[in-house]
Protein backbone atom coordinates (compact mmCIF):
# COMPACT_ATOMS: atom_id res chain seq x y z
CA UNK A 1 0.00 0.00 0.00
CA UNK A 2 1.64 3.38 -0.89
CA UNK A 3 -0.42 6.78 0.30
CA UNK A 4 0.27 9.87 -1.58
CA UNK A 5 -1.00 13.42 -1.93
CA UNK A 6 -2.31 14.61 -5.32
CA UNK A 7 -4.14 17.04 -6.79
CA UNK A 8 -2.61 19.72 -4.45
CA UNK A 9 -4.06 22.57 -7.50
CA UNK A 10 -7.35 21.65 -6.45
CA UNK A 11 -6.58 22.57 -2.75
CA UNK A 12 -8.58 25.56 -1.69
CA UNK A 13 -11.61 24.61 -4.44
CA UNK A 14 -15.27 24.06 -2.89
CA UNK A 15 -17.07 21.00 -2.91
CA UNK A 16 -19.54 22.33 -5.44
CA UNK A 17 -16.52 22.91 -8.06
CA UNK A 18 -15.12 19.35 -7.50
CA UNK A 19 -17.67 16.68 -6.57
CA UNK A 20 -20.48 17.30 -8.94
CA UNK A 21 -18.09 17.87 -11.69
CA UNK A 22 -17.06 14.55 -11.58
CA UNK A 23 -16.71 12.33 -14.78
CA UNK A 24 -16.39 8.71 -14.78
CA UNK A 25 -14.98 6.21 -17.60
CA UNK A 26 -14.75 2.76 -17.59
CA UNK A 27 -13.72 -0.11 -20.02
CA UNK A 28 -13.99 -3.80 -19.12
CA UNK A 29 -11.00 -4.52 -21.49
CA UNK A 30 -11.39 -7.92 -23.30
CA UNK A 31 -12.54 -11.34 -21.66
CA UNK A 32 -12.83 -11.23 -18.08
CA UNK A 33 -11.58 -7.71 -17.36
CA UNK A 34 -13.70 -5.48 -15.07
CA UNK A 35 -13.60 -2.18 -13.88
CA UNK A 36 -15.54 -0.17 -11.28
CA UNK A 37 -15.90 2.35 -9.43
CA UNK A 38 -17.48 3.56 -5.94
CA UNK A 39 -18.45 6.04 -3.42
CA UNK A 40 -16.67 5.17 -0.08
CA UNK A 41 -17.97 7.36 2.18
CA UNK A 42 -21.14 9.71 1.06
CA UNK A 43 -21.84 13.39 2.30
CA UNK A 44 -24.36 13.31 4.96
CA UNK A 45 -27.66 15.04 4.34
CA UNK A 46 -27.31 17.07 7.60
CA UNK A 47 -23.62 18.99 5.51
CA UNK A 48 -23.92 21.93 3.71
CA UNK A 49 -22.03 21.37 0.38
CA UNK A 50 -21.67 25.59 0.59
CA UNK A 51 -19.86 25.57 3.38
CA UNK A 52 -17.17 22.56 2.26
CA UNK A 53 -13.52 23.86 0.98
CA UNK A 54 -11.23 21.20 -0.04
CA UNK A 55 -8.65 20.55 2.56
CA UNK A 56 -6.13 17.63 1.15
CA UNK A 57 -6.38 14.94 -1.82
CA UNK A 58 -4.77 11.67 -0.73
CA UNK A 59 -4.75 8.82 -2.94
CA UNK A 60 -4.10 5.20 -1.71
CA UNK A 61 -2.69 2.68 -3.91
CA UNK A 62 -3.17 -0.70 -2.99
CA UNK A 63 -1.04 -3.84 -3.98
CA UNK A 64 -2.95 -6.97 -5.66
CA UNK A 65 -2.22 -9.53 -7.77
CA UNK A 66 -5.43 -9.80 -10.02
CA UNK A 67 -6.77 -6.09 -9.83
CA UNK A 68 -5.62 -2.37 -9.55
CA UNK A 69 -6.83 -0.64 -6.54
CA UNK A 70 -6.65 2.92 -6.52
CA UNK A 71 -8.58 5.28 -3.32
CA UNK A 72 -8.82 8.70 -3.79
CA UNK A 73 -9.81 10.69 -0.85
CA UNK A 74 -11.18 14.53 -0.71
CA UNK A 75 -10.94 15.97 2.46
CA UNK A 76 -12.61 18.89 3.06
CA UNK A 77 -12.58 21.32 5.92
CA UNK A 78 -16.68 21.66 7.55
CA UNK A 79 -18.02 23.10 10.27
CA UNK A 80 -17.67 20.88 12.65
CA UNK A 81 -14.45 19.33 11.83
CA UNK A 82 -12.95 17.54 8.64
CA UNK A 83 -15.21 15.18 6.28
CA UNK A 84 -13.62 12.82 4.33
CA UNK A 85 -14.90 11.55 0.66
CA UNK A 86 -13.46 8.07 -0.34
CA UNK A 87 -13.64 7.04 -4.35
CA UNK A 88 -12.52 3.46 -4.84
CA UNK A 89 -11.59 2.76 -8.65
CA UNK A 90 -10.75 -0.84 -8.80
CA UNK A 91 -9.72 -2.74 -12.41
CA UNK A 92 -8.56 -5.94 -13.14
CA UNK A 93 -9.60 -9.71 -14.15
CA UNK A 94 -10.55 -12.74 -12.39
CA UNK A 95 -7.69 -14.94 -14.11
CA UNK A 96 -4.90 -12.01 -13.10
CA UNK A 97 -4.00 -11.59 -17.09
CA UNK A 98 -4.32 -7.87 -18.60
CA UNK A 99 -7.10 -7.09 -20.67
CA UNK A 100 -6.94 -3.68 -20.90
CA UNK A 101 -9.53 -2.59 -18.40
CA UNK A 102 -9.25 0.86 -16.76
CA UNK A 103 -11.36 3.64 -15.29
CA UNK A 104 -10.60 7.05 -14.78
CA UNK A 105 -11.54 9.94 -12.20
CA UNK A 106 -11.40 13.19 -14.43
CA UNK A 107 -12.74 16.95 -13.49
CA UNK A 108 -12.60 18.28 -16.88
CA UNK A 109 -9.68 17.55 -19.19
CA UNK A 110 -7.70 16.79 -15.73
CA UNK A 111 -7.57 12.55 -14.77
CA UNK A 112 -7.67 12.79 -11.12
CA UNK A 113 -7.43 9.24 -10.33
CA UNK A 114 -6.95 5.83 -12.71
CA UNK A 115 -7.06 2.17 -12.04
CA UNK A 116 -5.79 0.19 -15.25
CA UNK A 117 -4.98 -3.98 -15.58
Amino acid sequence: METTKVNQHLVGMSYDNIIPKLDFIEDDGGCCGFATYSVTNELPESISTKDLVLKDCVQIQYDNEYKDRTVLNFVFSAPEGELILGYELCAGSGSGWSYGAFVRMKLGKDVLAEASW
